[in-house]
This record gives structure tokens, C-alpha cells and sequence, in this order.
């Protein structure tokens, strides 16, 4: 699954394809459940979809979600349970999705979907209340881990806190994002120059980026004999809002925490692999 912390619905692919090996098919669920068009979910809580949901042929409520990187997904809104270790959650709202545009096919066919974490009525923290989670992403793979709720960790150095900004606009969707600055490098060269590490200043705590985040070798992208290498900061004017995001590159090895009760975000350097050994989950 992806984790997305500027997106709102969750959702599921739910028809196999070659793109799509990985789904969910409501077709073997018992309590699965399309929300009606004329429901109150589908008439005022996607009130803040960048698409407005609409009435499919079924008069079933009807989504499009659209990202930064071009891709894009179709499919009605539905209920299901879903299930933790110790848990049975009944009536989560989600997507399932029918239909794809991807600008990564081969990204994409490695998830099944993706985790809406933002603060609107429809995300998953919001129809779980949890009133804080935490996650940190590791330097390697993009693997880590995530945790819900209140946990008691002595191990992070402690937490430099930010508060949380009221959105009066609601942004848009963000996936993978655009990289609008790009470098050929011969890949026959060891080592990339060497850059400064770049300092995000917040009302009450600092961000430090180090030069090693600000450059990442495209997967699968070349010209000639030359990989391509891409700038981890991009021109928000390509989104045609003014936005600022703090994408998954620059949260490498930083345990993030969104206290949501608080109103305040908290950040601190520290290994993942290690926090994953310390909690007991093998990445």
C-alpha cells in the first residue's frame, strides 16, 4: 500500500490486470457495500475531492481521483470491514477502483492501493479517530514503519514540533510528484558531486535535508549510456497552485509523528532499520 499523507480516500484496485496483479475482489466479500449516489456520504462528505463524485449507470457513487505525476484512478465508493490483529472495523469508506492512468506501471503494479492519512472526513485516520500516528521511511527501499495511536517510545531523540496549518483551500492530490529539474550521468561515473545539505526552517523547529536526499537516480530511465538523476525539489507552479510539500525523499531515516490531537507535527533523525528492530518488525 502507499501511504499518502496529502490524499484523502483511500482505495483498492479491484480488477486484475497486467498493470494491477495485486487487488482486492469484492466479489469474494460478504459485507462489502456500494454506497448509493443519493447517500449522504456520496452528496456531502467528497465535498473536498478535487473531482466531484457522481452517479454511475448504478447509481452507485462514483469517484475520480487525480494526482501531480499524471496518474489517475476511476471506481465507486464502498464499505467494507477491515481487519487488524486484534480488530474488527465495520463500515470503513473507501475506493474501489476499476480503472487506472499510470505515468509508473511498474511502480504501480508492486501495490495494492493506497492509505488516505489527510485531516478530511473520508481518510483513514479520520474514520478510525486516531488521534496521532507515526511512520519513518527508510533511506533504501521507501520500506519502514507505521504505527497508530499513542505509543510510548524513549528510543527517537526527542521530537522538534511544528504546529499544524488550517487549509482553506483543499490541494491537490500529490502520488510520486513532478521533477521538473533532471541530470544525465554517465554510468560509468562513481559517485555524484558532492552537495550541501539544505535547511527547512518551521515556527519552532528546523528540518535538515542532507546533500545525499537532494539527488535520486530514476528507476528504469536512461538516455544513451547516461542514467538519469533527478532533483528532489520541484516547481510547485507546475501543480497551478501554490504548494509547498515535504515528499518522502527528505523524510528518509526521520521518524515523523502527526499529532493530531495537538494540532502539531514532530520530526527527529533516526534510522529506520533500527527503529524497526527496536520495535520488532522485520523490514
Amino acid at each position: 500500500m502507499v501511504l499518502d499523507t496529502g490524499s484523502e480516500l483511500s482505495w483498492l484496485h479491484c480488477q486484475k490486470t497486467p498493470a494491477t496483479p495485486l487487488y482486492y475482489d469484492p466479489l469474494h466479500s460478504t459485507s462489502y457495500t456500494p454506497v448509493p449516489c443519493n447517500s449522504p456520504i456520496c452528496m456531502t462528505q467528497t465535498r473536498d475531492f478535487t473531482i466531484p463524485a457522481s452517479c454511475d449507470p448504478k447509481k452507485l457513487c462514483h469517484a475520480t481521483l487525480s494526482y501531480a505525476d499524471a496518474t489517475s484512478v476511476d471506481g465507486n465508493l464502498a464499505s467494507d470491514i477491515f481487519r487488524f490483529t486484534d480488530s474488527n472495523l465495520p463500515g470503513v469508506i473507501f475506493g474501489c477502483m476499476d480503472m487506472d492512468s499510470s505515468s509508473n506501471e511498474n511502480e504501480d503494479s508492486l501495490t495494492t492501493g493506497l492509505i488516505g492519512m489527510n485531516r478530511g472526513s473520508l481518510s483513514f485516520v479520520t474514520q478510525m479517530g486516531y488521534p496521532k500516528f507515526s511512520y519513518c521511511i527508510t533511506g533504501q527501499d521507501s520500506t519502514g514503519v507505521l504505527l497508530f495511536g499513542e505509543f510510548n517510545l524513549t528510543w527517537p531523540r526527542p521530537l522538534s514540533y511544528t504546529p499544524m496549518v488550517k487549509m482553506s483551500t483543499p490541494l491537490p492530490y500529490f502520488d510520486r510528484g513532478v521533477m521538473d529539474l533532471c541530470y544525465r550521468v554517465e554510468r560509468s561515473r562513481v559517485g555524484l558531486p558532492v552537495l550541501p545539505s539544505v535547511s527547512m526552517m518551521f515556527r519552532g523547529s528546523e528540518m535538515i535535508v542532507s546533500g545525499q536526499k537532494l539527488l535520486f537516480k530514476v528507476a528504469g530511465m536512461t538516455r544513451g549510456s547516461d542514467d538519469i538523476h533527478c532533483f528532489t525539489f520541484a516547481n510547485s507552479d507546475l501543480l497551478g497552485i501554490e504548494a509547498y510539500v515535504i515528499g518522502h525523499h527528505h523524510q528518509q531515516d526521520m521518524w515523523m509523528e502527526f499529532d493530531l490531537a495537538n494540532n502539531r507535527v514532530g520530526f527527529a533523525e533516526v534510522r529506520c532499520d533500527s527503529a524497526s528492530q527496536k520495535l520488532g518488525i522485520d523490514l
